[in-house]
This record gives structure tokens, sequence and C-alpha cells, in this order.
């Protein structure tokens, strides 16, 4: 390119450097944001993970009358499998389960109802019958 004047040519110059620095600036802010999207997307994933297994880790805890039933029933099992100093010692764990479980659901009768409810089909084959 042919320039009239020296002054023509500096506007030129001048021209391709602002549209130089706009550009410049336009890529700093695209990333910029870009790493900022980033880092929330991040956060929100992590959030939703550390959410979930908090939920899970809190669910899996609950007790059921059949699975206190069937923790009861496996210790009678292994009480009337056992002889001797063995077989007493399987009998106080047991009677300490009862103990735990009664202090823990003793006031609630409706539950303490379901856990005998299932104890009763399992108690005759836990004993060997």
């Amino acid at each position: 390119m042919k320039f009239k004047t020296r002054e023509s040519w500096f506007q030129e110059k001048l021209k391709t450097y602002q549209i130089r620095a706009v550009k410049r600036i336009k890529r700093k802010i695209n990333i910029h944001l870009f790493t900022k999207i980033n880092l929330m997307n991040k956060l929100k994933i992590l959030t939703a993970i550390l959410i979930s297994t908090i939920l899970i880790s809190c669910s899996s805890k609950k007790e059921t009358p059949a699975s206190i039933a069937k923790k009861w029933c496996d210790l009678n099992a292994k009480a009337h499998q056992l002889k001797g100093a063995a077989q007493e010692a399987a009998d106080e764990e047991v009677e300490k389960f009862e103990k735990q479980m009664e202090a823990k659901y003793g006031s609630d009768e409706a539950f303490m109802k379901q856990i005998e409810d299932e104890v009763e089909k399992c108690e005759a084959a836990s004993e060997g019958r």
C-alpha cells in the first residue's frame, strides 16, 4: 500500500494496532470467562457428588424389622451350634443384642411387634428344628 502522506500512514498503523489490542482484550476476556465457567461447573458437580454421597450414607444406616430379625436369627443359630463355654458366650451376645434393641425400640410397640413377627419366621430354622 502506498500512502499519500506520512500522516495517513500513521493513521493506518494506529488502526491496525487498535484492532490488535481489541482482539487481545477480547481473547483475554473469553479465556477468563471460560475458566470462570469451568470452575463454576466443577463446583456444581463436586457439590452434587457430595450431597448424593451424604444422602446415600445416611439412608443405608436405617434398620428394618427384617434386618434386625436376621441379625438376631444369625446370633441365635450361632449360639445353638456351639457347645460349652462358647455357647454361653454366644447366649450372652444374643441377650446383649436383645437388650440393645429393647432399649432402642422399646417405646415403639408397632415396630417391636414387626420384629417379633420376623423373628418367628426364622426362629425355627436358626435353632435347627
